[in-house]
């Protein structure tokens, strides 16, 4: 009897489901989808949830749309530029969890509700009661700022029209909003919440393309340009018809793209669009349903793009055709996993169809031209990394292990290591422009390794342009061990230097009834704080994105008329720890 381990076992499973799906005889997979009768469902009634804020509803950013390493996880509601806007349920539920962080979505809160789904509020300025007293008792009974707790169920019920909380900026939120989202409570993927709203939101304005991609694949595929990828712009020409500038011929096997934004009425914002199909001589050959996708999933929208050239130009090119690596499941059809062969002189006939969640449609028309070539080989001058297995690479002073599936596509490993008088060689690991379905771990040698206190070295990751950022490392008997998320450069630095505190003023603040305090750290960045008064724990919230500590002044806990010892200390992330000494007078404000 032979054994596999778990590893290699689910790495020879998912080749033979490849080579089943990506066979040389043409292939259409049909992936089973709920959006479309998610519609003439009960569950998604357009009376099943009202808009959680009572002012016009205008969206700054829409579903699904993409970001750095996940798609947009809900929609954003405009609040008129402001904070403090009522927030109310939508629908009888529960508060089924709350979530407080100085970044991500800053103040949130989850509500399940008995249809079977969740909504979720992030980016709050407050909650109203009674969920703002339980939060701050669990708040002072953990004596964290940082909160993230489920609650039992219906512990706090909420009635449709109940106030819940009030809008705000926190976390890693660039202007005033109300982030917002339906999950399903049962897989916990996220739906699109205009499924329920979009007769609410006026909408008569249809997707807008604006370029058009071709890829020749490596190997199997050429372009005109001898390049391996091409881009052209889409214009709306005096009869109002979409048309393509000039395409290079192609020959062999080869995917297309998209860049596409949706827009709404009255409004300046761009919109990702939810709905593409792709059809060569008006058969669908690949479609595109962002109508809901799992958290799990979320990181595959680096394969759903040209990753390269959203590093590199900032455009957002959606492919046509799926990398074998991407498991992201929002492709409802596909034939031949979107890839064309062209093989032959002719002219092959393609159309692009869009549509946003309000129905307003788009459809332009344009050919590739046949134009038989040779097409170069693919050769590999670095180690060959099969994306379906689980990959290593190692020598004296670099270890890296890469899970099956972390890959989008089978990779030509390039590495380099550069001599560095720091504590470590300078590591180039590949190259930024290739994303990463998963974490890696990587292991480097520090060759000088000095520092009595090991916890002052870090890891860093080293920008094109000489800048250094954190990533969180270890120490292990002479090497950092670090999880990666994206390859690029990295070597091993310390932070031996105190965060800063900045008080300005600290005994007069007590008259306002708030203490305001900064910290930063350049280096490591700020770990840990914390804040007492009188030898008692108090509760100062951080605002990650300015760095500013504040509590407020509570009579219930601090007494007026009288002086007060103020302590804080810090730790940044290797371990440096600053502290202050104060005392300030209160009086509280009748």
């Amino acid at each position: 009897m032979f054994f596999f381990p778990p590893r290699l076992l689910h790495a020879v499973l998912l080749f033979g489901l490849l080579l089943i799906g990506q066979s040389s005889v043409s292939q259409v997979l049909v992936r089973q989808k709920t959006p479309t009768s998610y519609l003439e469902s009960d569950r998604v009634a357009p009376n099943a949830f009202d808009l959680p804020m009572r002012i016009s509803p205008e969206l700054a950013g829409g579903f699904a749309e993409l970001r750095i390493n996940h798609l947009h996880s809900g929609v954003d509601f405009k609040t008129q530029k402001r904070v403090g806007v009522q927030i109310y349920a939508p629908a009888d539920g529960w508060v089924s969890r709350i979530r407080i962080s100085s970044f991500g979505f800053g103040y949130a809160l989850y509500l399940d509700h008995a249809n079977g789904f969740t909504t979720v509020y992030g980016h709050l300025q407050a909650y109203a009661e009674p969920i703002a007293s339980v939060a701050s008792s669990m708040q002072y009974k953990q004596e964290s700022f940082e909160l993230d707790t489920l609650l039992p169920v219906r512990r706090i019920p909420v009635k449709k029209g109940q106030l819940i909380a009030y809008s705000g900026n926190s976390g890693l939120s660039a202007a005033p909003h109300l982030h917002f989202e339906i999950r399903d409570s049962k897989t916990e993927e996220t739906v699109d919440p205009l499924l329920w709203f979009c007769d609410r939101i006026k909408d008569d304005i249809a997707p807008k393309p604006y370029k058009v991609a071709l890829f020749a694949i490596e190997g199997e595929g050429a372009l005109s340009t001898g390049n391996s990828k091409a881009i052209v712009s889409v214009f709306n020409n005096k009869k109002g018809e979409w048309i393509t500038g000039a395409l290079p011929t192609a020959w062999g096997k080869i995917g297309l793209g998209l860049n596409a934004y949706d827009y709404m009425d009255n409004n300046a914002n761009q919109y990702g669009v939810c709905s593409i199909r792709l059809f060569l001589d008006n058969e669908v050959i690949f479609q595109q349903d962002l109508s809901r996708f799992s958290f799990e999933q979320t990181r595959y929208a680096n394969s759903l793009v040209d990753y390269e050239g959203w590093q590199r130009n900032h455009t957002w090119i959606m492919k046509s055709f799926l990398d074998p690596g991407n498991r992201l499941n929002v492709y409802p059809m596909l034939k031949d996993w979107g890839y064309v062969t062209i093989n032959e002189q002719k002219k092959y006939s393609f159309r692009y169809e869009l549509m946003d969640r309000a129905g307003n449609a788009t459809e332009f028309r344009f050919t590739v031209q046949g134009q038989k070539r040779t097409i170069p080989t693919k050769i590999f001058t670095g180690k060959k990394l099969i994306f379906w297995v689980p990959n290593y690479f190692s020598n004296t002073d670099f270890k890296l292990d890469i899970p099956a599936g972390t890959l989008c596509r089978t990779l030509d490993f390039q590495f380099k290591q550069i001599p560095d008088t720091g504590y470590s060689d300078v590591f180039k690991i590949h190259n930024p422009y290739i994303p990463l379905n998963k974490p890696i771990q990587a292991c480097f040698r520090i060759h000088k390794d000095n520092l009595a206190d090991k916890a002052h070295y870090y890891l860093a990751k080293v920008a094109e342009n000489g800048q250094t950022s954190y990533v969180p490392s270890t120490y292990d008997n002479g090497w950092m061990v670090a999880e990666l998320k994206d390859f690029g450069t990295y070597k091993v630095l310390s932070d031996t230097i105190r965060p800063k505190i900045s008080a300005p003023n600290l005994e007069s603040m007590g008259k306002n009834s708030v203490i305001r305090i900064r910290i930063t750290d350049n280096a490591s960045g700020i770990k840990s704080w914390r804040g007492s008064i009188d030898g008692k724990w108090a509760l100062f919230a951080l605002d990650g994105k300015s760095g500013w500590l504040s509590y407020v002044l509570d009579s219930a806990r601090v007494t007026s008329g009288r002086e007060h010892e103020l302590r804080l200390s810090i730790k940044d992330g290797c371990g440096n720890e600053n502290c202050i000494t104060s005392t300030f007078s209160w009086a509280r404000p009748y």
